[in-house]
Formats: structure tokens, sequence, C-alpha cells
């Protein structure tokens, strides 16, 4: 009997450990969704300038995970994202414009919020499907600098939004267009750009604590004086990464 057990333990222990060996990890599954056959000429092309991969790795974003983007726009992003957080996942896109990535089910794990009004979050996420402490991540990518210009947005209501969407210990991450450091908002309508201290500022001021920032997507080359449609070769702009998260 005591033979048998030792065997049957030994068995499980190996199983496993093959299950563990087979699942994709993280680095890996990153780079298979870069490599996946569906996606568009034009998105892999940006992988160049974006490094999403990279992005990824520091945000750890994982299989699972419930995602809300802010701003999504035509979608580069959301389809990575869903084929990260895969069928366990799912992602909630505000302001999404790429309707077309969504045709025959392609991403059945995306859910387009109806409206593009930041006003109208709480009211749109929740007939999505999203609730209270329910997020693990809220995206903010290329788009703030937007919002601050847009003066129907309540900035304060905006992060009280995502910190009512977020789990303790859940993240908040910016990723933007850099402004002449210490400028503010003073050029931001003029060049599209915002002042990288502003954003930490203010961010940490309603209660996020900042936990990572990267220079993955920085160029000293770029003229932060003058407007991001300038920089030339497109998408070499000078952009900051910030990680910050709620507090558990």
């Amino acid at each position: 009997m005591i033979g048998f057990r030792r065997v049957f333990c030994l068995f499980l222990l190996s199983y496993c450990c093959i299950c563990l060996s087979q699942a994709p990890a993280p680095e890996d599954l990153y780079v298979q969704v870069l490599a996946h056959p569906d996606r568009s000429a034009a998105d892999s092309t940006q992988d160049i300038t974006r490094k999403p991969a990279e992005i990824f790795r520091l945000l750890e974003l994982k299989p699972g995970m419930t995602v809300l983007e802010l701003g999504a726009g035509g979608g580069y992003t959301t389809e990575l994202v869903s084929r990260i957080v895969g069928d366990q996942g799912v992602v909630y896109a505000q302001a999404f414009t790429g309707q077309s990535r969504l045709r025959n089910n392609r991403l059945p794990n995306v859910k387009a919020l109806e409206s593009m009004l930041l006003w109208e979050l709480r009211k749109k996420t929740r007939l999505a499907g999203l609730n209270a402490g329910q997020a693990d991540m809220v995206l903010v990518f290329f788009a703030l600098h937007d919002m601050y210009l847009n003066n129907r947005i309540d900035k304060d209501r905006l992060y009280s939004d995502i910190r009512h969407f977020l789990k303790p210990g859940g993240r908040l991450v910016i990723l933007d267009n850099a402004a002449t450091p210490g400028s503010g908002l003073r050029d931001a309508a003029r060049t599209h750009r915002i002042d990288e201290d502003l954003v930490k500022s203010e961010i940490s001021s309603v209660g996020f604590e900042l936990v990572a920032e990267s220079n993955l997507l920085r160029n000293p080359q770029d003229d932060v004086t003058r407007s991001w449609q300038f920089t030339r070769p497109a998408g070499t702009h000078d952009r900051f990464a910030l990680v910050f998260e709620k507090p558990r």
C-alpha cells in the first residue's frame, strides 16, 4: 500500500510538472501574441516603436485579468491585451473605434463601451458588466493629455471613477507624450503633450502610489516644444511610462 501511494504521488508530481512546463510563461505569451497570424501588417509595424512586449512585462499583464482601457481608439492595444488576458479575462474598451476588429466574434472577450463620454463611465461600464473593485488594471495610453484638454471632464471625478473600478492593489498605467519638464499644461493644447511631473503629482495626490516607471519609450532627440505631429520618424516621440497602484 505504501509503495502504491508513493508511486501515485510521484505520478501526480510528474504530471503537474509537465503541465506547468507546457503552460506558456508570460514572456513567451507576449512573443506569441505579437506573432499571432491574424494581426494586421499595420499593427505589426507599430510594434517597433511602441515596444508592447517590454511594456506588458513592465505592467505584469497576465492571463485572466480584467482590464479597463480608457481612450482605446482604433484598438491596437485592445487587441493585444485581449489575447494576453485570454478566455478567462475581459477587456472593457472605452472610446473604442476599431469595430472591424470585433467582426465574426474575433475578440470575444472585448466589450466595447457604447459611449465615448467619460462622464458616463460608471453607468456604461456597469451596463457592460464591470462593477466596483473588479478591474485588475486601468490603461490610459496616449490619451490623458486629451482628457486634460477637455473642459467637460472633471479630473477629480475621472480619478475617482478609476479608483472605483480598480481592485485594492490594482494598477493604473499611463503612457503619454512628454512635454517640457515643469510646463504643466501650458503647451498641451498646441503640442498634444503633457508634463510628466504634473501627471505624477496629480495622480499621487488622489491616493495612488507610483510603483514603476520606465525609459522604454524615451527619445531625447525629440523636440518636446513642438507638436507631436512633427516628430520624425513617426512614432518616435519622447514618451513616458508610469505605473501607479491603488492602496491595498
